[in-house]
């Protein structure tokens, strides 16, 4: 079995103004200027996340000089905020031409790691957590595909959705890209990958750390599937995750795989009659014979037999959390980390390959209000009360464009659409875009197309960073559809309820409601 291994600590000098190796970080920043918030933080808190037991990469971090050289070359703007403020497309960014000095860097990145696969990360001013709305790309250690990638990732900067999200988050002008190799180890079937990663929390406003967990790569904040584990509730298996699957995830092999699950994955005891799996569907790095696509990565069928599946058997989460604990003690508030697992000479070791400041915040309300309650909604995302204007229902990929207009004319509106409309599930069909609804206060996802993440996958951090509500329609209760259907008009060629209506929601109680005030009514 074979893991990555940090390369030796030597100070080095790339040809384009990079400095010597921080040997305490193991990071190293090419060119001079902003690095973004991710890298950042991450610049910042590795000597913490290391002196407490935590292992981290080494990181290369492009910094916006090299992004400014870029644009000169490719006569696109002699700054990375003139080239946005001039509307440069990303399609322009991804036919731009790299210089010689450039490429002789890339090329030494690519033999500093190897073999490894690469993982090429943005890293944008003020969104340390990733949100979805900037590429991040897996590539093989090659100058072309490197370059490829690279081109990829900074030309989401300029596009029109990120653009809006930019101006909606207030979070300012600024970018650079993380450059690192993808931490895993030989699995199954010559797939390489981590053994478990997922995204955590050292503690929230509903009580301690939890973590979410996922087989193989993934996990991020953009990739909410997985399994949500707290400490309360592994304490109640001494920490074992084997025995918490057995005793508490009966249909673990469709949480852990990430397979659609509606709340709570926990089955009563009598109704169970799965065994804890073996085998699970996740993300891993494809020999380059076996893919399907560009990507190195894609989902496959992961074992956990033989040595390896007594090792993952043997898993105990309890060190992880108190190391969780210490995070937030150590650094002074609560964090946000997503993190991958390796097993090494028989036992686990905890990786951390993002970190962000969080604040914590009451969001328990009383959802007893005057009114009428027309819809119902979990998975929920967001806590306080909007009042709303109409409600608009984008049901088909030809109506994106028709919402796109639609959303160009009116602010503070509910947007219920299809899942189709944001699924990976369903290869071929338009999906929404963050600039198709950023004028919209809500979104409520009508679930008619399985997903193969949580829901909120699709739509990332953007909606908590912008301050909107995010909610999957509540098909157990009794949602008023007849009287949207009565009351609702055609406009731009959508359905819409005109009416004014007040939504509550709460994250922390995993509701929202949407109310039709009582003198509105026929």
């Amino acid at each position: 079995m074979t893991s990555y291994s940090s390369p030796k600590n030597t100070p080095r000098r790339f040809p384009d103004g990079g400095g010597t190796l921080n040997t305490e970080t193991g990071i190293e920043i090419i060119g001079q200027g902003n690095i973004g918030e991710k890298a950042r933080q991450l610049r910042d808190k590795t000597v913490i996340l290391r002196n407490l037991g935590f292992h981290t990469p080494t990181r290369i971090i492009i910094a916006e000089q090299f992004l400014n050289e870029f644009l000169n070359q490719n006569n696109l703007g002699k700054t990375l905020d003139a080239a946005a403020a001039g509307r440069v497309s990303p399609k322009q960014i991804q036919e731009g031409s790299i210089t010689d000095t450039h490429r002789v860097t890339l090329k030494k990145i690519c033999d500093l790691f190897s073999s490894s696969p690469l993982a090429v990360r943005s890293s944008a001013e003020g969104d340390a957590r990733g949100t979805g709305t900037y590429r991040s790309e897996f590539c093989d250690s090659e100058v072309n595909q490197l370059n490829d990638s690279l081109k990829r990732v900074v030309a989401s900067y300029f596009s029109e959705a990120a653009i809006a999200f930019r101006r909606d988050a207030n979070t300012g002008e600024g970018f650079g890209v993380i450059v690192e190799p993808i931490i895993g180890q030989t699995l199954n079937r010559n797939l390489f990958g981590p053994v478990l990663s997922g995204f955590g929390y050292t503690s929230t406003s509903r009580g301690g750390a939890y973590i979410n967990v996922v087989v193989g790569l993934g996990g991020g904040v953009d990739n909410r599937e997985g399994e949500i584990i707290t400490k309360e509730a592994i304490t109640a298996y001494n920490g074992a995750l084997y025995a918490y699957i057995e005793g508490e995830c009966a249909i673990s092999i469709e949480a852990l795989c990430g397979m659609p699950k509606r709340g709570s994955v926990l089955v009563p005891r009598d109704q169970r009659n799965l065994e804890p799996p073996t085998n699970y569907y996740g993300k891993a790095i494809i020999p380059k014979a076996n893919r399907s696509g560009d990507s190195p990565a894609e989902y496959a069928t992961i074992s956990f037999e033989g040595d390896l599946g007594q090792d993952f058997k043997k898993i105990n989460l309890t060190s992880f959390f108190e190391m969780i604990e210490n995070l937030e003690k150590q650094i002074g508030n609560p964090q946000y980390f997503e993190w991958v697992m390796t097993i090494e000479d028989n036992e686990p070791k905890y990786w951390i390959t993002q970190i962000a400041d969080i604040n914590k915040r009451a969001d328990v309300l009383d959802f007893n209000v005057e009114g009428e309650t027309i819809f119902f909604g979990f998975s929920v995302t967001g806590t306080g009360n909007k009042n709303c204007t109409k409600i608009v229902y984008c049901k088909n990929p030809g109506d994106i464009a028709l919402l796109r207009d639609f959303n160009k004319k009116n602010t503070n509106y509910v947007l219920f659409f299809s899942s189709r409309l944001t699924t990976r599930a369903l290869e071929g069909v338009d999906k929404l875009n963050y600039n198709d609804f950023n004028n919209a206060a809500v979104l409520v996802e009508i679930p008619d197309a399985p997903h193969l993440e949580d829901s909120l996958a699709h739509l990332t951090g953007q909606l908590e960073m912008t301050g909107k509500f995010f909610a999957v329609l509540d098909s157990g209760q009794p949602n008023n559809w007849s009287l949207f259907g009565r009351l609702s008009k055609q406009e731009g060629g959508l359905t819409v309820y005109p009416g004014q209506v007040s939504v509550l929601a709460s994250a922390s109680q995993n509701r929202l409601v949407i109310n039709r005030p009582s003198e509105s009514s026929n």
